[in-house]
């Protein structure tokens, strides 16, 4: 009695270890699907603007898009991760037959972060080549390109006049165009390096 009743606390156990770790993996796999990297052959659709469309705006559709950046150090090198992402349920359109004018306006809002995803990339690259990197550094780097990212954005919006300007539109999906050819081989780039205790203490 005593041995059937320990084999079934135990099958109980791994029983909620499992469902532990199953619902962390729905979790996680919630949270990556709400998430769409840019990819250039996989251009966003009105399907993946998931939020909940604020009524009072004027606004016809609202792109979330950024970047973000992660600092991984194992044994003696540092690996850091910049990626774009484009935020599916922070996006929302009042009407998903929009028109592609207008889901055109939307994907170069998403191309402008990986754009500021490439610079820094570049920008990180020639700092692995000094001796004077340190993490408050790059903390700082990052926080300074999210600011100029989000001014071009807004830059973006008011020359465009939200895409109501349509000569303005086509001047800016050229200019975003060009600027993404002209960073391309920033695109895949990862950085990495090695580095010493001094790195965290700086």
């Amino acid at each position: 009695m005593n041995n059937l009743f320990g084999i079934k606390l135990v099958l109980q156990y791994k029983m909620r270890i499992l469902i532990v770790i199953i619902s962390f993996f729905l979790v996680s796999w919630q949270i990556d699907s709400n998430k769409l990297e840019w990819n250039r052959n996989r251009k966003i659709t009105w399907e993946d603007f998931k939020g909940v469309p604020k009524i009072n705006s004027y606004d016809e559709a609202i792109t979330s898009s950024g970047i973000e950046f992660s600092k991984t150090y194992r044994r003696d090198t540092l690996f850091i991760g910049i990626t774009s992402y484009f935020y599916k349920i922070n996006s929302w359109v009042k009407n998903k037959d929009a028109s592609e004018y207008k889901l055109k306006h939307e994907q170069v809002h998403f191309d402008i972060s990986e754009i500021y995803a490439r610079k820094l990339k570049k920008e990180i690259s020639q700092l692995l080549l000094s001796d004077t990197i340190n993490k408050k550094y790059l903390d700082f780097l990052f926080d300074k390109f999210i600011i100029e990212m989000n001014e071009y954005q807004d830059l973006y919006d008011k020359e465009t006049n939200h895409s109501i300007n349509n000569e303005k539109q086509l001047e800016w999906n050229n200019k975003i165009e060009y600027q993404l050819n002209e960073l391309e081989q920033w695109s895949q780039y990862q950085p990495s390096r090695k580095v010493n205790e001094e790195f965290f203490s700086k």
